[in-house]
């Protein structure tokens, strides 16, 4: 990893675990926005210990994280917090295949003062999140549009990303 003179100055983090269906979906579209060489940001996947958020995102000022989200909205459903929003995440991002909850993390890194100084968070609804490596159509369908929202938060704009593209990153 590049020290932190070397590093761009945004950072996205997709989350989640490959195995568990719908909850894999942040790593879906961190390997998407990968394919995207003008973003202009680094992208990386976190599938498991969330601790490791305050090295990764250490010295970035733009951090911009991506989660499955179990609220009872629509599958697909895409939802955003920035700022003192994230303090207050639901309990249903992060649908507890991490060892540490993303709203338990952040309330940590709040705490021990490690928190990056622009925190955005994408959520996005999942339908199922057993064993298994395949995604429900509608949340596989909400990366493109994903990808797009967090281009447009690094103030570029992303090549479009078909569903299908993002199923096979």
């Amino acid at each position: 990893m590049p020290d932190a003179a070397e590093r761009p100055r945004a950072l996205v983090i997709g989350l989640g675990a490959d195995a568990r269906s719908d909850d894999g979906i942040g790593l879906d579209v961190a390997r998407a926005l990968r394919r995207d060489p003008a973003l202009g940001a680094e992208v990386v996947e976190c599938p498991a210990d969330l601790s490791r958020l305050l090295d990764l995102w250490s010295g970035r000022p733009l951090v911009v994280l991506v989660d499955a989200l179990r609220s009872g909205a629509p599958p697909g459903t895409i939802v955003r917090w920035e700022g003192e929003e994230t303090a207050h995440l639901p309990s249903g991002l992060s649908v507890s295949t991490h060892g540490l909850s993303l709203p338990d993390m952040l309330h940590l890194a709040g705490f021990l003062g490690r928190l990056p100084p622009r925190l955005v968070v994408f959520g996005i609804e999942t339908r199922e999140v057993g064993i298994g490596m395949v995604r429900s159509p509608e949340v596989r369908e909400a990366v493109p549009e994903v990808c797009r929202a967090i281009a447009r938060e690094l103030g570029r704009d992303a090549a479009p990303v078909r569903p299908e593209e993002a199923a096979d990153a």
